[in-house]
C-alpha cells in the first residue's frame, strides 16, 4: 500500500491554500475527486478536523462519514462532531465500485477510534478493495 504523510501534503501546499493561487494544490486532489473522512467513536479530534479544516478551505469536496448510525460522533476528549452522513447513507449513496483511484479515504487516529474503525468489518472491505485498484487512503497516525 502506498502511503501518503498527509499532513507533509498540507504543509507543502499550505501558502497555496491560503493564498490566492490554489491551482497547483488543486490539481493533487482533483476536484471532481469525492473525499471521505470516517469517524467513529473516540477519533483524535485534531487528526480529523485539521485536514477536514485545509481541504475545506482549498474548495475541496470533503464528506464526513459516522460509521454508525448516529451522526453525532464523540472524540477521545469528548468533542462532538456532526457527521454528514451516517453509515447506511455512506453504502446506499456510493457503490464500493464507484470510488476511483482518485477518491481519498481519510482515517483519523485516536483511541479508541482506531480500533472502532478496524473493528467495521465493511468499512475495512471498501478500503482493500480501494486500496486494491490503486486507490488513494490516508491513515493518520494510529489509524495507521
Amino acid at each position: 500500500m502506498q502511503k501518503y504523510d498527509f499532513f507533509a501534503i498540507f504543509a507543502k501546499y499550505l501558502p497555496n491554500v491560503f493564498g490566492h493561487n490554489t491551482t497547483e494544490y488543486r490539481q493533487i486532489i482533483q476536484l471532481e475527486n469525492m473525499n471521505y473522512l470516517f469517524l467513529a467513536e473516540g477519533f483524535e479530534i485534531v487528526e480529523a478536523m485539521a485536514p477536514a479544516d485545509m481541504i475545506s478551505r482549498a474548495g475541496i469536496p470533503l464528506t464526513t462519514v459516522s460509521i454508525s448510525q448516529e451522526r453525532l460522533v464523540s472524540s477521545s476528549h469528548g468533542i462532538q462532531v456532526y457527521a454528514d452522513i451516517v453509515w447506511d447513507e455512506f453504502k446506499s449513496g456510493i457503490a464500493v465500485e464507484e470510488l476511483r483511484a482518485d477518491d481519498i479515504l481519510i482515517f483519523p487516529g485516536g483511541m479508541p477510534g482506531s480500533v472502532n474503525l478496524a473493528e467495521k468489518t465493511e468499512l475495512m472491505d471498501i478500503l482493500q478493495k480501494h486500496i486494491g485498484r490503486g486507490g488513494k487512503v490516508a491513515a493518520i497516525c494510529a489509524a495507521q
